[in-house]
Formats: structure tokens, sequence, C-alpha cells
């Protein structure tokens, strides 16, 4: 089938339209009948075709985003592209000189104290002793010699064991080369292979400074409050003033003025040794909970919490022995072991803000295969990884 050339549209018609306009209203204004509706007609918009009124597609975040990502050859062309200001070789000299000593003095340490993970690939490129560029195709030789790369160690007291050889992972990681297998099939210097570029150390080192893999960073978790050595602390400071309470009142027992009030020193009695029993309770909940990984910071709080309630039994069994029978026990001390309760949430509830207590760890078997003190390192990327 034939189609017919597409033509451009005039734009005599539309003048005419609009010269058609300013004659109606030059003529409606001579107050001739009938012209003001034509007018009326003629300034009338005409409704668009069914197919402009459908509501456009909305393009999703990722059709944008890899429209406009670019991938790592197109940044590595940016980057080659860029010029590099003239700088006099003393300077260059001096500043490469400075990175190769901060490397030897300081391996795996980017040379810096930024708290930047161990890299190998940093300190063979900082100590390697070129200081003018050097063809890209002379780097991937290097990169591409493991046998030389596996034998890379510190000469500094200390790390002479330290196993310091470069992988291709972190090559990989640094977007320097990609391998499959032996074989170099991409990366920054491939690009720059390609181009006849040069590349200078400092490029590298820049690089690998802003690979992922260096620029990790370890978070604690831990129980900052020891709250079951203090617990223990608490729940024994409360069973030795039960102990001094029971002794004190087994010896009244057996003076004069006790006769008659036998029974009432009884109920006593068995109501501070409840609340020893009730004690042992709270403290064997609170290591369950502690030594459980499941639980959360919430439920160890609300575990400790029933102290309260044992110091306020204990304070209403002194006021009776001292109205009924006149033993006097020492007030004093429950008010120290009050402040010593409120003091412990207060720290918890500072840790359960800080959000900061393990939850990703193993609690049930940590005691034999580890320190007394349980804590979980969590390795983690500080930035926003992009696509997710």
């Amino acid at each position: 089938m034939a189609y017919e050339p597409y033509e451009k549209p005039s734009a005599v018609p539309g003048a005419l339209a609009i010269g058609g306009i300013g004659a109606l209203a030059y003529l409606a204004r001579k107050k001739i009948p009938g012209l003001k509706i034509l007018e009326k007609i003629a300034k009338t918009k005409v409704p668009p075709p069914p197919e402009a009124r459908i509501t456009p597609q909305v393009i999703d975040k990722v059709s944008e985003v890899t429209k406009i990502a670019k991938t790592p050859t197109s940044q590595s062309l940016e980057l080659i592209a860029q010029p590099h200001p003239a700088r006099k070789f003393e300077e260059v000299k001096g500043a490469m000189d400075l990175v190769a000593t901060k490397a030897k003095v300081a391996p795996l340490t980017q040379g810096s104290n930024q708290g930047r993970f161990g890299s190998s690939l940093y300190d063979y490129v900082a100590q390697h002793p070129a200081y003018k560029p050097l063809d890209a195709k002379i780097w991937i030789k290097e990169f591409s010699n493991f046998n030389r790369l596996a034998k890379f160690r510190s000469g500094q007291a200390g790390f002479q064991k330290v196993r310091m050889n470069v992988t291709k992972a972190e090559l990989e990681d640094a977007n320097i080369l990609r391998f499959t297998g032996e074989k170099v099939v991409g990366g920054f210097l491939t690009t720059a292979r390609d181009s006849g570029m040069k590349v200078s150390k400092l490029d590298l080192l820049n690089m690998i400074n802003k690979s992922p893999a260096v620029n990790l960073r370890v978070k604690r978790f831990e129980f900052v409050t020891p709250m079951v050595e203090e617990s223990r602390v608490l729940a024994g400071d409360l069973t030795k003033f039960i102990d001094d309470a029971e002794a004190t009142v087994k010896s009244y027992q057996g003076t004069v003025e006790s006769v008659g009030a036998g029974n009432k020193l009884i109920t006593y009695g068995q109501e501070l040794h409840a609340v020893r029993a009730e004690l042992r309770d709270v403290t064997g909940k609170i290591e369950k909970y502690y030594y459980n990984k499941n639980a959360p910071l919430s439920s160890m709080v609300e575990a400790i919490k029933p102290f309260e309630g044992k110091i306020k039994n204990l304070e209403t069994l002194a006021k009776g022995l001292a109205e009924d029978h006149q033993i006097t026990l020492d007030l004093t001390k429950l008010r120290e072991f009050r402040g010593h309760h409120t003091n412990l949430l207060r720290k918890l509830g500072r840790e359960k803000t800080m959000d900061q207590f393990p939850r990703y760890g193993d609690h049930d078997t940590y005691k034999v295969l580890g320190d007394e003190k349980y804590i979980e390192d969590v390795i983690y990327y500080p930035k926003v990884i992009p696509y997710g």
C-alpha cells in the first residue's frame, strides 16, 4: 500500500483565521446584526482529539534512573577527559614520597586516621616506584601478575607475618580492573588503555580510597550497663537486709517484750522469707532475658522493675515492726537501694534510646565460645547503596 508523502501544514490558514477574527470584531463594532454571534463562535477553541486527551504514562523511578545513570565506562572516559592541572615535578614527587612514607609507617590504614578498612592494594600502589604517569598497559601488566602481588609484605615491625597480598576482589571493588578467570575484561584501566592514556598512581589511590570496601564501618552493639551484675548486687543487698531483719526478729522473740506477740512476729518472719524467694525469681528472670538472643531490651527493663515493689514491701515490713514491736531496721539502706534501682533503670532507658544493644548474634552459646562480656561488631556501609 502506497503512503502519501507527509507535507508540513501551511501557516496561511492560521493567519487567515486570525485575520478573520479581527475582521469579525471590526464588523461587530459597526453593529451589523448577527456578527457578534459569529465572533463568539470564531473565538471558541476546538477540543483536542481523543488520543490527545489520554493521560500520559508515568515513567517509574527505576526507568528514570537507568536512563540517566552513567556506566563505569562512561565515568572512566569522563575522568580521562578531565585536564590535569600542570604541576611541577618536585611537587608531585614530594606528594608521592609523603604518601609512600605514610603507607610504610602505618600499613593497612590508607596512610590516614580516617578509620578505613585496611587495603593492601592502597599500600602496594602508594609504594610503587613510579613518579610519572604510566601507560595503562603497564599498570594492567602489574595488576595481572598475581604471583608477585601475592608476595607483597610490609617491612614494618609487627606486620612482617601479616598477609598483604593484593586480590582480584579489591581491584574489582575499586573498578580498577575486572577479571574473568585470569583474563582482564574491564575496569578503569582498560578504558584508559583503549584511549591511549597514561595514568598516575595518585589517580589510582583516589579510586581506591573511594571504593566501598575501604569505606566500611564497624558498629558495636553491646549492653553498656552490666544489668545482670548490677541486678545481682541489688538483690544481694536486699537479701542481706532481709537476713539482718530476720536475725533481729529472731533475737527479739526470746525477750519478755515479745510475750503475746509471737504470732505477729512469725507472720513478719514469713513475709520476709517470701520477699527473699521473690528476689530469686526476679534475678532469675533478668538472667533469662539477658542470655536470650530473642529478648528485646524492653523485656529486660520490665524484668528489673519488680525490684521497686520488693523494696516497698520491705519498707512496709520495717515500719510495721517499728510500730508493733519497737524493732528498728535501717530504712536508710532501703532508700539507698531504691536509688540504685532508679539509676539502673535510667541507664537502661538511655541504652534503649541509643538502640545499640545486641540483636544479631547467638546469645545462647557465647559463654562457651567467647568472653564474659557479650558484644557484636557489625560491619556496614555508611552510604546509600545505588538502586537499593
